[in-house]
This record gives C-alpha cells, sequence and structure tokens, in this order.
C-alpha cells in the first residue's frame, strides 16, 4: 500500500472505535476515492473488490441514517469503481439506482450527474443514440440550473461520432475548451481521452477535416456550443 492507503487504514482502525456512524462511513468512502479508472496512480489503489466492499458498507450506514444525499454519493462512486472490473451491466444498474435514489429524495445535482454519467456508459458501449439522448436530457437541466460546469459536460457526448463526425468532433473539443477556461476536468479518471472517444469520428475524417472540426470548436463559446449541441431538438 502507498502512504495514502497507510494513513487510510489508520483512519479507518480510529473510525470503527469512535461511536459515531456518520464518520466511519465517511472514512470507508475516503479510502476508496483513488479506485476510479485507469488515469489514476495504481499504487494508491485498494484492490477492487475491497473497495467495493468498503463503499457497501458506507451505503448501508447511510441508508440506514437516512442521508439519502451520501446514499447517492457513495452509489456514484461504486459505479467508478465498478469501471475496474469492466462490467457494464452491474455499472449500469449502479447509476440507475443512484439516479432513482437522487430523483426521489430531491438531489438534483445528483440527477444531473448520473444522466451525464450514464450517457458516458452509453458512449463507452458505443450506443450512440442513448448517449445522445441522455447527453442532452442532462444538459437542459444544466440550463435550467446554470451549471455551467454541467453544461460542458453535457454537450460533449450529444452528436454520435458515427453519424455526425465533424459536429462530434467540434463539440468534445468546445466542451473541453470550456473546462480548461474553468480550469478543471470534465469527472477525472472515469474515462479516456478525447481522442479515444473520437475513435469513430477519426476514422471518418480526413486529418485536416478532423484539426479543423477540433479548431472549430475551440473556438465555440459555451453558449454557442450549447445552442449548437441542441440545434436539432
Amino acid at each position: 500500500f502507498s502512504r495514502a492507503q497507510q494513513y487510510n487504514s489508520i483512519a479507518l482502525k480510529i473510525a470503527r472505535n469512535v461511536d459515531d456512524k456518520q464518520v466511519l462511513a465517511k472514512v470507508l468512502r475516503s479510502a476508496t476515492l483513488h479506485n476510479r479508472g485507469a488515469t489514476d496512480n495504481l499504487a494508491n489503489r485498494l484492490p477492487t473488490d475491497e473497495a467495493l466492499k468498503y463503499l457497501d458498507e458506507a451505503i448501508d450506514i447511510w441508508r440506514e441514517l437516512g442521508d439519502f444525499g451520501y446514499v447517492a454519493m457513495g452509489l456514484n462512486n461504486k459505479g467508478q469503481v465498478l469501471y475496474d472490473k469492466g462490467d457494464y451491466a452491474a455499472i449500469q444498474a449502479t447509476y440507475e439506482e443512484c439516479l432513482e435514489v437522487a430523483r426521489q429524495y430531491g438531489v438534483l445535482r445528483r440527477v444531473q450527474i448520473m444522466i451525464s454519467n450514464l450517457a458516458y456508459l452509453a458512449h463507452d458501449q458505443q450506443d450512440y443514440a442513448r448517449s445522445s439522448r441522455l447527453s442532452k436530457e442532462a444538459l437542459k437541466l444544466a440550463m435550467e440550473a446554470n451549471t455551467r460546469f454541467m453544461m460542458a459536460v453535457g454537450i460533449i457526448r450529444t452528436a454520435s461520432p458515427v453519424d455526425q463526425p465533424i459536429k462530434a468532433t467540434r463539440l468534445h473539443a468546445a466542451g473541453y475548451a470550456a473546462f480548461e477556461a474553468m480550469g478543471t476536468t470534465s469527472q477525472p479518471g472515469s474515462h479516456g481521452p478525447m481522442e479515444e472517444a473520437l475513435a469513430p469520428a477519426i476514422e471518418r475524417l480526413s486529418e485536416a477535416e478532423f484539426q479543423q472540426a477540433l479548431a472549430d470548436g475551440r473556438a465555440m463559446s459555451l453558449d454557442e456550443a450549447v445552442a449548437y449541441a441542441l440545434e436539432d431538438d
């Protein structure tokens, strides 16, 4: 284990001796936060099955406490860890459960995030029609809430890289440019680089077309990109 995991192990021992279930649940979740996809340092990770065990325990505690905002957060983290197992059915079931909890208990920001996560999952499975539909749904919710970060997340997969390769490339570039302007990234560790997501578009475009589409997208403001993403609706 890395030093980070050694500290987590010590914190967990302390938390189990403290009569505070909320503290225990938070420490359990904290110990798994490095288990979030292929870009993270492998030395910092718990074994995947152990991370899932910790998250299940934390989620059970939060259900017992009636803290459903944390239940939703824990389920989101569990879905991210499940990416390491490549079990898309389990990821989808976990994300859908999280979405149901978030909707039932009015955790609106989590609703936006989970619809976006389901869109990313559909894209990873090459179900581009479903990914586009979910991305547009998430984008419209973000517009209603004026959540510009989630607007940037939402535009990225609104167009199919197979059926609309130029539009998909422009919107990816616009989304990533918006993240750069905000000084952040989109859900780090859960998904591959832009070129990986755009592989079908790259196959269908010449190098000049692809580079021009990237430049066109980066030149868009976020508001322009949102309007472009939804122009067919």
